[in-house]
């Protein structure tokens, strides 16, 4: 690939290293434990109480705890544009997921993606405990931890504000994933109270440093633990952009409403969150773009993008993430001959308007619809 200092490598790499990195996840045991998804002092009450009445089952267990298989997952879609974006001079490079979880899919980000990329963690719970135990496995039990901030109380009123203006311009739906809708505001989990359930708190954004990566690479990863709907989080987000630099690649997996997305992409912007000059990714799971993000991703970006949709296979089984880039051209075009190559059912429109998909001859492996683009004349 002309464009990249360093070939990017092919999906069947990214598939191995990925599945080699969650399965030696594993020498420290596995990835969630009941007693912790029901502690509101890690998780919060509304999450607490949801596990109480219907805690995941064993089979469950086993998907959490699964290395993926030998299909094209998540993991391998962000590692593939990492290393499209990376281009062999940047000297540092970040990666943001928000919505976490047990934090396996942004552990296998730290290990898969290339020595110049770093991690971030944007999440509503306190980091899940074996995750943090396996980072520290990582630092040879002995990490670099630093508290970068901390707060103890959250100001929703900014979000309030917009789902009112959504409100008014939907005649009070709220789109959910795949189209769905729904008049009830969509408020997530449950605003935390210090004084009810103090163990929560403080809110806090922590690096971890000197962690090896599989390859031998030396990394940092930071968590913000967060109420996402808080403006203070944002602020927060907003002063690392500034000391350490922005994030070029960024995952978007908390509430899947459009509302939601939209107040992300909002503050995408207004945080700082990604140099929208430079070569840049921003993904949805669950078919999560919206025409809203697209538009103002395209006026943000001096370049044109490209947009994808890519069938993945996730824990529960197949579903579809999306995607919109700021990539050279060389660059799409590479990774849809790897994704038509190994049979990656995908839609992509790259930035000159040409769409690519794949696999349109096996029932199988139906492409999923087109991406919402903000390329003009052609939504």
């Amino acid at each position: 690939l002309a464009v990249a200092a360093r070939q990017p490598r092919s999906i069947d790499t990214l598939v191995a290293e990925r599945r080699a990195v969650l399965t030696s996840s594993l020498e420290s045991g596995t990835w969630m434990r009941m007693e912790d998804m029901v502690n509101k002092s890690l998780v919060g009450v509304s999450r607490a109480n949801a596990m109480r009445r219907q805690p995941l089952t064993a089979a469950d267990r086993y998907t959490i705890d699964f290395d993926g298989g030998p299909h094209f997952t998540g993991h391998d879609l962000v590692a593939a544009l990492g290393d499209l974006i990376g281009d062999g001079r940047d000297s540092a490079l970040r990666y943001m997921e928000i919505g976490v979880a047990q934090g396996r899919n942004v552990y296998g980000a730290l290990h898969v993606l290339r020595p110049e990329w770093s991690a971030t963690a944007f999440s509503f719970e306190r980091i899940n405990p074996p995750f943090e135990e396996k980072l520290r496995r990582m630092a040879g039990g002995q990490p670099q931890v630093q508290v970068l901030a901390q707060w103890n109380t959250s100001d929703r009123a900014l979000f309030r504000g917009m789902l009112r203006e959504v409100a008014e311009r939907d005649a009070g739906n709220f789109l959910l994933s795949k189209g769905r809708k729904s008049k009830g505001h969509p408020m997530g989990f449950k605003e935390e109270d210090p004084v009810t359930n103090p163990g929560f708190f403080p809110y806090a954004v922590t690096r971890y440093g000197a962690l090896r990566t599989r390859s031998g690479a030396s990394k940092a990863f930071t968590y913000i633990h967060a109420d996402e709907y808080d403006k203070n989080a944002w602020k927060a987000v907003a002063e690392m952009s500034a000391r350490d630099g922005p994030w070029q690649m960024v995952l978007s997996d908390a509430e899947h409403t459009e509302a939601v997305v939209q107040y992300e992409c909002d503050r995408y912007e207004s945080s700082k969150v990604v140099d929208f000059t430079r070569w840049f990714a921003v993904l949805w799971d669950d078919e999560m773009m919206s025409t809203y993000c697209t538009k103002k991703l395209q006026r943000l970006s001096p370049k044109p993008l490209a947009f994808g949709a890519v069938k993945v296979m996730g824990r529960t089984g197949t579903h579809v993430w999306q995607f919109a880039a700021s990539l050279p051209m060389l660059a799409t075009r590479f990774l849809a001959d790897q994704m038509c190559t190994h049979r990656v059912a995908h839609h992509l429109v790259h930035s000159n308007g040409k769409d690519s998909t794949c696999c349109v001859d096996d029932p199988a492996l139906t492409p999923p619809k087109r991406p919402p683009t903000a390329l003009l004349g052609l939504d």
